[in-house]
């Protein structure tokens, strides 16, 4: 049986982390680009970059002023939804590439076949007036 002292404690460090989850949230955006990262630096006067070694313990270490996170949530949001934007871009590239892929075959089939009418007339024009 699992002891309440055991209870306790996984209870404590569980309501310790629900206080962190907004700042994991916003810097552990996968929107997040080196521009955002930037702008996040800026404004916490320190070096923030997404590494190996960055982790919610490491942010602890950086006490960072929680008067910031309402302008980090900003800069997250912003990530975020250019993020969607990439995304969505992405999708319409790929969806409309057989389009492009045919219409490129079909542009190249009229190109051709208006060569071929231009050496037509050509050859006529000039069976006429030579002969």
């Amino acid at each position: 049986m699992i002891s309440e002292i055991f209870l306790v404690q996984v209870k404590s460090k569980v309501e310790g982390f629900k206080t962190h989850m907004p700042i994991v949230m916003t810097l552990f955006n996968p929107g997040m680009r080196e521009r955002h990262w930037e702008q996040i630096s800026e404004i916490a006067k320190i070096r923030l970059r997404p590494d190996d070694d960055m982790s919610l313990s490491r942010l602890i270490e950086y006490d960072l002023d929680p008067s910031l996170f309402p302008q980090f949530e900003g800069v997250s949001e912003a990530a975020g939804k250019e993020y969607s934007l990439e995304k969505a871009l992405d999708k319409m590239k790929s969806e409309w590439a057989p389009v492009s892929a045919l219409t490129f075959r079909f542009l190249s089939a009229v190109y051709y076949a208006c060569h071929i009418v231009k050496r037509n007339v050509q050859e006529d024009f000039l069976l006429r007036y030579i002969s």
